[in-house]
């Protein structure tokens, strides 16, 4: 067997590269990974609620026109990074 490589769910989330775009934002977000396999997209606001859930495979695009002025974390699988709503 080959023991090298990616084994389990968990390690395909820790080693996708997510992009996310633009960063400010004022309209819509695009959130890109480079795996086509499904995994979950979670952006929280600055206080820990929960504002979006989804799962997202390739590229995704999120509607944060309504959503507050503020710092935002966007959580893919185990990557996460913050975004800035304009």
């Amino acid at each position: 067997a080959n023991n090298e490589g990616i084994t389990s769910a968990g390690e395909v989330a820790a080693a996708i590269v997510t992009e996310v775009y633009p960063n400010p934002a004022a309209a819509c977000v695009m959130v890109k990974t480079d795996v086509q396999v499904p995994v979950g997209l979670q952006v929280f606001n600055g206080i820990g609620q929960l504002m979006y859930a989804a799962n997202h495979q390739g590229l995704s695009t999120l509607d944060v026109s309504a959503w507050p002025q503020g710092i935002y974390w966007v959580k893919v699988g185990d990557f996460s990074t913050k975004l800035i709503k304009d």
